[in-house]
């Protein structure tokens, strides 16, 4: 090991230490990086090197051509229906009928071939979830794509493994006194550290995130679809929370349970709702549960891999969820319960002290109490489960190795700060407080807000004191904002009570600040924690600042389970890194493409099947894309020509048909002319449409940035000329619209 008093380490040096499991050697254990020889990135393979792995069939294949995959991957994108499917392709026949560059007449005849795509991915199934209640059995279709068949799909893709991350790695910044260790991904956390300490010799942790929620497909909410979510967070945060084939993917629904308004309140019927939640995880979770003990020798067809078998063992190393779901997920009964935190034995009265940390929950521990209660008659049983907030339930995560609940439930920014601490709680009552003052104080707050300078990516408001929202974004653009526009409102000595508010609200905003970072070291861990004991202890002095009402009581209270679920929010962070690996926000997306899928490609009749069906021809088309993506870049580094339109089929420069077969070439970005870490130099390129950049990019893993160009240049505009102090043509906001050419001078 080098050491930090060794002249030699320049100020900004990476260290980074590798598991001692990982087949190293023992002197490549460690290295030290210049700051601009630090490269976190990994390279992935040339096109030639991804078009080798594959078949002898053309990238497009199951279609006749580029140029006839690429209008069925529109029609699939917009969603036509059967009949304007026809009509379209009949109209394209006969504008083309001198020359057809297609086959496909109806849409039987396009469902057939994406249909024929679809088998390029792990396929759907349905399975019945039996459970009894009452002496009377019941069966749920459980429609889920075996979760290791979604692991197969992305461990035989060559760029996605090219990019995942195998071996707990602890990186660590010199400052020119000690080496200071920061924190982002999964991996470089200490729970993935000690997962694979646990495993033999080259055990490989293939780590495993999971979400579920409820959501309404329909308007009015009446269609509920209840999905499982899942991410590889072997692959890096900007591929996983991406819209590629390395972003999440729905891996089933959740059967949902027609509501018995006679019996919805029962003990029993609670529970058995939470036997089905954990036996249709139980079926999920069966296609690792073997392989997270024994571990599983996988053979990767990953031509820049050394070693192109690895023994990985998947785990459940993240469950993401709102506080609601997470309770199902730990199986306690929630916040009317004794102990309602789902990750460790706080009292329900003392969730709003931070400054005592409890014991934390574990499997083992839960299941002695369980075993112990099975052997009591049934009030004695009952009131040994309350005393944990247990319920009398198997836990489904227990099935697999190294996946407790309680160390996988993670702390969610979204559900537990921007729409519950800060958003439902502190404005509400900092909101109540300025009505209290009178409307002159309320509309002078109103009139601050609307005063606000413009600044990037910040909401500005004309009024907020008469208006409800609901939006996470929104309540954290309002919650940045509110120290500026009450603190000449509220006198210290007149309203003492409201001035601990806003104590208690910058507390929350530093705390919130410390969240959203996506890098954290030891140093911003120990600060953060600092933090919450003086949110703590500002909340208590608030609430002391009130009087007792006539029966004794407070007149707010703060014993509530989002009071106290970010004291684990420091331990998440160092166990599983930055907390947008774990944020409901990125999974919430997925439900908007649902909901469009429901809407405008179902008949409402048995949803869950054709959402499935949809879902596995995206995603074959995303891979068919990609295929193309790989063919067309290695086209373009052999100079070759191209003539799609007459069968698909491509030329190199030497005449040679392309078979999907291409020789392997040297051609290291690093080594190239012209090129300076993230900039290139080359020739001049020719005028284009802001649409055809947009459009090529589409489903491009080299430029994953392009998608939304014309917004994204748009807005750069408009900041770039307003930070210059610039007016802009016409002194108008500068639209680009896609049809705009771009040219380089």
């Amino acid at each position: 090991m080098q050491d930090v008093t060794d002249p030699n380490i320049e100020v900004d040096s990476f260290r980074t230490t590798y598991h001692q499991n990982s087949g190293l050697p023992a002197e490549k254990l460690q290295r030290i990086d210049k700051f601009d020889e630090y490269k976190p990135s990994k390279p992935s393979p040339t096109p030639s090197e991804y078009l080798s792995t594959l078949s002898d069939s053309p990238p497009w294949a199951p279609f006749e051509s580029k140029e006839a995959f690429e209008l069925y991957e529109l029609i699939l994108k917009f969603g036509l229906s059967q009949s304007e499917t026809d009509d379209l392709l009949h109209v394209i026949h006969t504008l083309v009928a001198q020359r057809p560059a297609f086959n496909v007449k109806t849409h039987c005849e396009l469902r057939k071939l994406w249909e024929t795509a679809a088998t390029f991915i792990s396929p759907w199934t349905t399975e019945n979830v039996k459970v009894k209640y009452e002496d009377e059995e019941f069966s749920f279709p459980f429609t889920h794509r075996p979760l290791w068949g979604w692991i197969t799909d992305i461990l035989s893709d060559p760029f996605l493994t090219s990019q995942c991350t195998w071996d707990a790695e602890i990186l660590e910044k010199f400052d020119g006194k000690e080496f200071v260790r920061f924190v982002h991904e999964p991996w470089m956390g200490d729970r993935f550290w000690k997962v694979q300490s646990k495993l033999p010799p080259g055990g490989k942790p293939l780590a495993i995130l999971l979400y579920a929620d409820t959501t309404k497909l329909s308007t009015f909410g009446s269609q509920k679809g209840y999905p499982i979510i899942a991410q590889l967070l072997n692959l890096p945060s900007h591929l996983r929370n991406g819209t590629g084939l390395g972003g999440s993917r729905v891996v089933g629904f959740i059967p949902i349970l027609k509501e018995d308004e006679s019996q919805k309140k029962k003990k029993a019927y609670i529970n058995f709702k939470r036997v089905i939640w954990h036996e249709t995880f139980r079926i999920l979770l069966s296609t690792i549960r073997d392989k997270s003990f024994t571990g599983y020798h996988f053979e990767f067809n990953s031509p820049n891999m050394a070693d192109n078998i690895l023994h990985l063992f998947p785990w459940v190393m993240i469950l993401s969820a709102d506080y609601e779901e997470q309770c199902v997920m730990a199986l306690i009964r929630g916040l009317r319960s004794l102990f309602p935190c789902p990750i460790c034995l706080v009292p329900g009265d003392q969730l709003s002290n931070l400054r005592v940390q409890y014991r934390r929950r574990t499997a083992k521990g839960t299941r002695a109490t369980l075993r112990a209660a099975a052997k009591l008659p049934g009030t004695a049983a009952e009131e040994t489960l309350k005393q944990q907030g247990l319920r009398n339930v198997r836990n489904a995560f227990w099935d697999v190795n190294y996946s407790s609940p309680f160390r996988s439930l993670s702390f969610d920014r979204m559900h537990n700060y921007l729409s519950g601490l800060g958003g439902r709680h502190i404005w509400p009552w900092l909101k109540a407080h300025i009505v209290a003052l009178g409307a002159d104080t309320a509309g002078r707050l109103d009139t601050q807000m609307a005063l606000m300078p413009s600044w990037s990516s910040l909401k500005h408001f004309d009024q907020v004191m008469g208006v409800e929202f609901s939006d996470a974004r929104k309540f954290e653009d309002i919650l940045k904002q509110l120290l500026f526009v009450t603190q000449n409102l509220i006198d210290e000595g007149d309203h003492p009570e409201i001035y601990l508010l806003l104590k208690v609200l910058r507390s929350y905003i530093n705390l919130d600040s410390y969240a959203a970072l996506h890098v954290h070291t030891t140093q911003t861990v120990d600060a953060g924690r600092r933090e919450l004991v003086r949110f703590s202890d500002s909340l208590t002095a608030y609430v002391d600042e009130f009087e007792p009402k006539a029966d004794g009581k407070l007149g707010i209270n703060t014993n509530f389970p989002k009071a106290h679920v970010h004291s684990h929010m420091f331990d998440d962070i160092m166990n599983k890194g930055a907390l947008r690996n774990y944020n409901t926000m990125t999974n919430k997306k997925i439900h908007h493409i649902f909901k469009g899928y429901y809407h405008d490609r179902t008949n409402f009749r048995n949803i869950e099947v054709q959402l499935a069906n949809i879902d596995q021809h995206t995603i074959a088309s995303k891979l068919i894309r990609e295929r193309i993506n790989y063919l067309e870049e290695s086209l373009r580094e052999h100079g070759s020509v191209q003539d799609h339109a007459a069968g698909g089929v491509s030329q190199h420069p030497d005449g040679d048909e392309y078979k999907g077969d291409h020789e392997d070439h040297d051609d290291e970005d690093d080594n190239k002319l012209g090129n300076f870490g993230q900039v290139n130099l080359g020739a001049k390129q020719p005028a284009r449409n802001i649409k055809t950049i947009d459009s090529d990019h589409e489903f491009d893993p080299f430029h994953p940035t392009f998608p939304g160009f014309a917004q994204k240049l748009s807005r750069y505009l408009n900041r770039e000329y307003e930070h210059l102090g610039i007016q802009r043509p016409g002194n108008k906001k500068i639209v680009v619209d896609p049809h705009d050419m771009t040219k380089e001078e």
